[in-house]
């Protein structure tokens, strides 16, 4: 989602030797057009159905964690 540019690293620390990075989504609204949301639209192959749905579904469970108190 970070080389898509969906989220941004806000912070970064050494914890116990290990790099721990903070994520921040980069808007709070993404439009997308319907037709990339179909596999019988003007999407190119199943395969790009699949990556896309997938992201999609990263990118929500990454907004529902970002959003829960204490965060």
């Amino acid at each position: 989602m970070g080389k898509r540019g969906l989220i941004r690293v806000v912070r970064t620390r050494v914890v116990s030797g290990i790099i721990e990075k903070h994520y921040q989504v980069t808007a709070r609204e993404f439009n997308v057009d319907r037709r990339l949301l179909s596999p019988h639209g003007d999407a190119r192959d199943e395969g790009d159905h699949m990556t896309l749905l997938g992201t999609l579904a990263g990118l929500e469970m990454a907004i529902y964690h970002l959003n829960q108190p204490g965060r």
